[in-house]
């Protein structure tokens, strides 16, 4: 994998001549290399290198061989200052995003004479649309976050820990072949389930209630997430009313989200469903977000968001309904924009599963 020319493209735009890349996620897209936390990317449209220390040099050989190896620490400013200098380069784009500022100021102090160009959100929005291998990579990671709720809920019981679903689901994926979680596993039973983000605790399940499960994995570098809510015991009325408009809310959300959609709109969609039955108060987070090398990516389905939604955007729809003190659902899908609509990604069935 090397997409170093969807730089250089950047670079045509801002002025810039060369560039310094230090994240580690910026660092696998453009280069392949999964080592990225201990490397760095120079860019420039004549030459890439790649500075990473000796523990991971075969790996760079191996991983990204189009990359000119530099050996040394990637945190090294002095190291990254000499090989900008020997490429010639004068004006230096940086993720100011993700750049410290230590390491921005030294550079400066290193390079005295170049200018440093902000790349702002300009990667992060190349990254937002998908290639063909990235779609086929993400497919596979949720098709293993698909598997795990189909496996794991057969045996959730009212005696186990939110700890103990947690840990039935994160094995399943790891068996499957997940490098690891996209992020720590939500498991949130009873009251707690009326916290969005209420990681796993020892916290018993208990008999007549909500329980939300909301979890993914990384795979071949990208990330899955789901979120499926299942109820344990027998659901009053009331609590069936809860899960039902979540789920048209979800339903009126995925049939309207395609190429051009405003983020704000689709947003809309399902926050008028929540509004008409509940207090639209109780949908306390956006829509949806975009997936992919990382968990939480552009575009992002939220009231503020005016920008159309583009083919090849991986995003998560995933309303919620949250009462402190009571319980919440929470459902949510993975869907690719495609030409003319949105292909739903999850496949896990979505009616409400009674254990």
């Amino acid at each position: 994998m090397n997409r170093s020319h969807k730089l250089t493209e950047i670079l045509g735009r801002t002025g810039a001549d060369a560039a310094i890349i230090t994240s580690s996620e910026n660092v696998f897209y453009l280069s392949g290399f999964t080592a990225g936390d201990d490397a760095c990317l120079i860019i420039t449209e004549s030459g890439q290198f790649i500075i990473t220390d000796s523990r991971y040099t075969i790996q760079a050989g191996i991983e990204c061989p189009q990359y000119e190896l530099v050996s040394g620490s990637s945190a090294n400013t002095k190291l990254i200052a000499e090989v900008v200098t020997k490429c010639g380069k004068k004006s230096i784009a940086f993720e100011n995003q993700r750049m410290t500022v230590e390491m921005y100021l030294t550079l400066k102090e290193l390079l005295p004479d170049a200018e440093f160009i902000p790349l702002n959100s300009e990667l992060t929005q190349v990254r937002a649309v998908k290639d063909e291998n990235e779609i086929a990579k993400m497919r596979e990671a949720l098709r293993l976050a698909d598997e795990a709720f189909c496996y794991v809920y057969p045996r959730i019981k009212k005696n186990m820990r939110e700890t103990d679903v947690a840990a039935l689901i994160e094995e399943y994926m790891r068996r499957g072949g997940a490098q690891k979680p996209s992020f720590d596993t939500i498991c949130a039973s009873g009251e707690r389930s009326a916290m969005p983000h209420g990681v796993a605790t020892g916290k018993f399940l208990t008999e007549n209630n909500f329980l939300t499960m909301d979890y993914g994995c990384i795979l071949d570098g990208y990330c899955s997430d789901i979120t499926r809510t299942v109820f344990i015991g027998t659901p009053t009325e009331y609590q069936r009313k809860m899960y039902d408009t979540v789920l048209s809310a979800q339903s009126a959300a995925e049939k309207m989200i395609t190429e051009g959609v405003l983020g704000c709109d689709a947003d809309k969609a399902a926050r008028d469903v929540i509004g008409k039955a509940f207090d639209a108060k109780y949908f306390s987070h956006s829509l949806g977000h975009g997936v992919g090398i990382e968990i939480h990516e552009l575009p992002n389905l939220s009231p503020r968001n005016k920008n159309p939604l583009n083919r090849g955007n991986i995003i998560t729809v995933e309303p919620g309904i949250y009462i402190e003190g009571f319980g919440g659902v929470r459902i949510e899908d993975m869907a690719v924009i495609t030409q003319g609509g949105a292909e739903i990604m999850t496949k896990s069935p979505k009616e409400l599963i009674i254990i």
